[in-house]
């Protein structure tokens, strides 16, 4: 069973009321699940405790904040801690620094950079980076060319296919990928602008690969990760 709109409904849910006392009683209601199924489920899709994930998305928006000028304690009230300490505390177990070291720090590096924070309805958008271990990707995609005008036509193309042909459920029936989460890719082939438009799962090999689908192997890299906002639907 595909449960990705339930569990990103439940997602839009927590963004919606992310400074309230959320409860993953709350949450697993809102997808018409038992605690205990919801449990299971969001942290197959998710791969963490939905609590764990609520709490992630205070702190990155909490970051955001330190941004504005506000006092890091009513920062730390607004988002349900009940103490600075406790806040300080959790925000450093997440990001190695107190809220106060995070700001000085990012602030430094912006201005080291000559860059600006950009915020998308409360999305901190500067990267944190990390480093990833190789991985292998396969589903479905295209071969298009990013340096004419045709790719925006192309890509629109491919995404009424992968929903009209129902291309993601199928992806997983085949695939059977141990984690559930796609990954979107575009990985340039040469520099006359061609390249490899690709939505897909993660995979342990390509074994289970047919014949139309497309696969990309992800080298072990330092990567920047970025916030985003969900989109509207």
């Amino acid at each position: 069973m595909n449960y990705s709109k339930d569990i990103e409904r439940c997602i839009e849910y927590i963004e919606n009321n992310i400074k309230k006392n959320l409860t993953a009683e709350d949450i697993a209601a809102e997808a018409g699940y038992s605690l205990y199924h919801f449990s299971r489920v969001f942290s197959l899709c998710k791969d963490m405790p939905v609590m764990e994930y609520v709490r992630s998305r205070k702190l990155s928006l909490a970051a955001v904040e330190l941004f504005s000028g506000r006092r890091i304690m009513d920062i730390a009230l607004d988002y349900g801690f009940e103490t600075q300490s406790g806040f300080a505390k959790a925000f450093r177990k997440t990001y190695g620094y107190t809220p106060s070291q995070y700001a000085a720090r990012m602030e430094g590096f912006l201005l080291n950079q000559d860059r600006t924070i950009l915020e998308i309805g409360g999305y901190l958008m500067e990267p944190v980076f990390v480093k990833k271990h190789g991985f292998r990707v396969a589903g479905y995609g295209i071969h298009t060319n990013v340096a004419e005008g045709q790719y925006t036509k192309d890509i629109a193309s491919f995404w009424s296919n992968y929903e009209g042909e129902n291309l993601e459920s199928k992806m997983y029936g085949i695939l059977n990928p141990p984690k559930h989460g796609e990954v979107g890719l575009c990985v340039p082939g040469t520099e006359s602008g061609n390249a490899t438009y690709l939505l897909g799962v993660v995979v342990e090999d390509f074994s289970r690969v047919t014949g139309d689908m497309l696969t990309a192997e992800v080298p072990e890299a330092e990567y920047a990760v970025f916030t985003t906002p969900p989109v509207d639907t």
